[in-house]
């Protein structure tokens, strides 16, 4: 059989995406924008309630242990809301590149397994530091550890997915091995999602940051203003465009999932017919 070339295993998982859209878009962008009201709720009454304290000149103990309190729980709700969504567009996924029908609840209940959710956890453990520290070239770790969380699923092996995953992610496949080709496929799409944040963040700074620039201006040069440094009124439009742009931030987490269960099936087909073949 023809081998996948190291370019078809970073596109075909975009092309899933962007075909199947209309599957996993929702619950990413539903679950996105109800993770984001946490952070929109602290920037709403934060100015107010810096104020309210003193300002950054003169905040009491009570209210740093109150605040920070609050931060924690937002946080974690935020968090939480994250990770359904993820474990929900995994499911889908998954269903989608095995060539099933996606069926939600049955998928669910593939992912209650004790078994597979400790292979999980663990496997989490290095594709978060993968995530945080692709820069780094963090993705590498993905050559043993990338398949995890699919062959655990899939092959329903628990633990055993660690030496299947490593099995697969060394196997040659071509022009690359398969573990090296989900590495790339995650290091481009951290680094374009990187880049086009950039972008909105510069673009947003240009166009917001007139009442923020003086007190900006003024933190950098060394001195506060008289007062103490208020934050800018976070207003309706900030709040719509933290919404509408929330779901940004998972998308490249969401390729990475997309370009681990395809790059599974990749090797799997390759395996079963015997590790030969020619790219193409």
């Amino acid at each position: 059989m023809d081998v996948p070339s190291l370019g078809e295993s970073i596109l075909a998982p975009a092309r899933l995406l962007v075909e199947q859209a209309g599957r996993w878009l929702p619950i990413v962008v539903a679950l996105a924008m109800v993770s984001a009201l946490p952070e929109i709720v602290v920037q709403t009454y934060l100015p107010e309630a810096l104020s309210f304290a003193g300002g950054w000149t003169e905040i009491d103990v009570d209210f740093i242990i109150a605040s920070a309190g609050t931060l924690a729980i937002m946080c974690g709700m935020k968090l939480v809301l994250e990770l359904v969504a993820y474990m929900l567009v995994f499911v889908v996924l998954a269903d989608l590149t095995a060539g099933r029908t996606p069926r939600l609840w049955s998928g669910l209940g593939r992912l209650a397994s004790w078994r597979l959710q400790g292979a999980w956890i663990v496997a989490g453990f290095f594709e978060q530091t993968a995530i945080d520290l692709w820069f780094l070239g963090a993705a590498l770790l993905l050559i043993p550890f990338g398949l995890v969380t699919v062959a655990a699923y899939e092959e329903a092996s628990g633990f055993k997915a660690f030496p299947r995953s490593l099995k697969l992610g060394t196997m040659d496949m071509g022009p690359a091995k398969v573990g090296v080709r989900i590495a790339i496929a995650v290091t481009l799409g951290f680094a374009i999602s990187l880049l086009l944040s950039a972008l909105v963040w510069l673009v947003s700074f240009v166009t917001s940051a007139g009442g923020a620039a003086s007190p900006l201006f003024s933190i950098l040069s060394g001195t506060l203003p008289d007062g103490g440094f208020a934050l800018p009124a976070f207003g309706w439009k900030d709040a719509a465009k933290t919404l509408l742009l929330s779901p940004l931030a998972m998308l490249p987490t969401v390729y990475m999932m997309a370009t681990q269960q395809v790059v599974y099936w990749q090797a799997r087909r390759h395996e079963e017919a015997g590790g030969v073949g020619n790219a193409r």
